[in-house]
C-alpha cells in the first residue's frame, strides 16, 4: 500500500511538472540569421553581408566579408526582454579585438530587427535561416 501511494504521488508530480516545462519562455534569437548591414568605411558607407548565429547555451558568432577581408567574431550574449547584450572577440586583418555591444531587438516571424548599435547607422534587418 505504501509503495502504491508513493508511485501515485510521483505520477501526480509528473503530471503537474511536464506541462510546466513547456511554459518556459523560449529564446527568440536562437538560430542563424543573415542579411546586410551598412557601415561607414572612410567617407562612404559599405553594405556587408553578415551572418549571426545565436545558440541556446548563450554563445554566439558573427561573420562578414569586408573590403579588407573576412571578419569573424565569437562570444556570448544575453537577452533581457527586448535588450540584447553581446560580448565578443572579433578577428579581422590578423588582429583580435574584444568588445561589448548593447542593442534593442524585435523578432517578427522570421525577421530580426536590431537597433541602437552606435557603430551601425540605422537598423540591422536579418532573416532567419531554416
Amino acid at each position: 500500500m505504501m509503495k502504491t501511494s508513493r508511485y501515485a504521488v510521483w505520477a501526480l508530480c509528473l503530471l503537474v511538472l511536464i506541462p510546466l516545462a513547456g511554459c518556459a519562455k523560449k529564446n527568440p534569437l536562437v538560430g542563424t540569421w543573415t542579411g546586410t548591414i551598412n557601415i561607414p568605411i572612410g567617407p562612404t558607407q559599405q553594405s556587408l553581408a553578415v551572418t549571426y548565429t545565436f545558440n541556446e547555451d548563450g554563445t554566439c558568432s558573427t561573420s562578414a566579408q569586408t573590403p579588407m577581408g573576412p571578419m569573424n567574431a565569437q562570444g556570448t550574449y544575453t537577452v533581457d526582454d527586448d535588450k540584447l547584450t553581446m560580448k565578443t572577440k572579433t578577428q579581422a586583418q590578423g588582429r583580435t579585438v574584444e568588445g561589448q555591444a548593447e542593442a534593442t531587438f524585435k523578432v517578427e516571424g522570421d525577421t530580426l530587427t536590431v537597433t541602437g548599435i552606435p557603430s551601425v547607422p540605422g537598423p540591422i534587418v536579418l532573416q532567419r535561416q531554416k
